[in-house]
């Protein structure tokens, strides 16, 4: 994967992007053995609608995911957020990741929750099961209320250290 991401364009770092593959990989494992996850993804999310687990939906698996390649600064990989099936009951959400300024059909999909942890990753235009689209409003809320959160849990600290 690392040099797929390298190929996307000439400018990309190999660092950055043996970082991002990297993460990308041991963030379904860690997920998958947190949350518990079968084989199936889909009996796992019907779990979790009974009340039987607490977390495992994609949208989970991406957020975590796109939050943790956020925290690397990356400079010349652009991140994502994939959606297929918008709005209905068959949604499905993945990051996918271009070189720095390019076309997001022209991205690379990471997928950790279709294989339950193993990552399943690829271009979007080859992916069989979805057609993916662009949806900058879900990503940039998700990175937005990240970022609130740590300056917020700050504050509490000081306030509280303060008191003492």
């Amino acid at each position: 994967m690392r040099q797929r991401l390298v190929g996307l364009g000439r400018q990309v770092n190999p660092d950055e992007a043996r970082r991002v593959a990297s993460i990308a990989y041991t963030t379904g494992r860690e997920l998958a053995q947190k949350w518990e996850m079968g084989s199936s993804p889909t009996f796992h999310s019907f779990l979790i609608n009974m009340g039987a687990k607490k977390a495992g939906y994609c949208h989970q698996f991406a957020t975590e995911l796109l939050l943790r390649l956020d925290a690397q600064k990356l400079k010349t990989l652009d991140l994502h957020w994939g959606e297929s099936d918008a709005g209905t009951d068959t949604e499905h959400n993945v990051i996918v990741v271009t070189a720095r300024g390019q076309p997001f059909e022209q991205g690379l999909m990471l997928d950790n929750w279709r294989r339950s942890g193993r990552l399943l990753w690829g271009p979007l235009s080859g992916d069989p099961d979805h057609v993916w689209q662009s949806n900058k409003d879900a990503l940039n809320s998700r990175l937005n209320l990240n970022r609130r959160t740590p300056s917020a849990n700050q504050s509490k600290k000081t306030q509280s250290s303060k008191k003492r």
